[in-house]
């Protein structure tokens, strides 16, 4: 059993930079009707059409994560706070090579799932091990205190996004235009009961704020994870004919994973031309670094070979 722990610390009224890309959602605000009482609109999300709209009026089945949950539930990952989520399964596929967890819906395998940031597609990128066998579905994601809300459509969706979407799609709206300077470090730990397993941790780092009020915002994003490599013993099966068989790594990791590292750094600025128009610019520099010492995520040149020429 794994025993997760989350360590969150706040930054306020510090002076540093960053920035991201621009909007394509709009927040819900209270007002207050002619007695004076507070009335809450209903949640518009972007990601089921491609523009903004209610949640009731879209073609699809839509849950939102928002920043209120995100800030109130020890989550140390995007897959702690989907975990939860009608039609999100991390069950049979929880566990990769790269000890991460994947996400898949509605019965299909993980790469059916599109993930989206800010509605620019993730997936494509994602991948670790050759012949796009995926492995890397959510090593380049934003910390959570960068993010504004969850938006997850579940069921197909190739006719706006492709094939990669016919199980669903996961949006990553991140936060911007931010009115004040603030930012929050967090830590998670992962300690494993079992030292067949390995711990994992991860640093967070989160930093926005105006430099140019109601103009001009910067936000810079950073994470860190470290995980150990997990060799679980397996009893070999007895086959029908009698052989037994002994188990290994193989694709989908069956528990075992390589120790790995994974940093990740982004700036985003923001600038606001009018209530209805704004411009943004987002720089990421990600590094990833697997132990593949006895090709436990695949070769390289394991296709090449049945290719060659002459």
């Amino acid at each position: 059993m794994a025993q997760r722990h989350r360590v969150r610390s706040s930054l306020s009224r510090t002076l540093l930079t960053s920035a991201v890309l621009a909007a394509m959602t709009a927040p819900a605000f209270a007002h207050g009707d002619a007695s004076g009482a507070p009335q809450t609109l209903d949640k518009v999300v972007v990601t089921a059409s491609g523009f903004e709209q209610k949640v009731v009026d879209a073609p699809a089945s839509i849950s939102v994560v928002s920043r209120e949950e995100l800030s109130k539930r020890p989550y140390t990952n995007l897959v702690d706070a989907l975990r939860d989520v009608e039609g999100i399964d991390v069950g049979l596929e929880a566990t990769d090579k790269n000890g991460r967890a994947t996400i898949s819906m509605r019965g299909l395998p993980s790469e059916y799932t599109l993930v989206l940031i800010d509605g620019r597609r993730q997936s494509n990128v994602g991948q670790l091990y050759p012949n796009n066998f995926g492995g890397g579905q959510f090593a380049y994601l934003p910390p959570l205190d960068a993010i504004e809300r969850i938006e997850v459509v579940r069921g197909p969706m190739s006719t706006l996004y492709g094939s990669d979407a016919m199980g669903g799609v996961i949006n990553i709206i991140t936060r911007r235009n931010q009115d004040r300077w603030q930012g929050a470090l967090t830590q998670g730990f992962t300690v494993q009961q079992d030292d067949q397993f390995g711990d994992a941790r991860t640093t967070d780092l989160y930093l926005s704020g105006p430099l140019l009020k109601d103009r001009l915002s910067l936000a810079v994003r950073g994470s860190y994870y470290d995980a150990k490599a997990s060799n679980p013993e397996w009893d070999a099966l007895t086959l029908p004919d009698g052989t037994l068989w002994e188990r290994s790594i193989g694709f989908g990791g069956g528990g075992k994973s390589v120790a790995n590292t994974n940093w990740n750094t982004g700036v985003r600025l923001d600038f606001r031309v009018n209530d209805d128009h704004e411009l943004w610019l987002d720089y990421d520099v990600s590094r990833q670094k697997y132990d593949n010492s006895e090709g436990q995520t695949g070769t390289l040149d394991s296709l090449a070979s049945l290719w060659r020429v002459g």
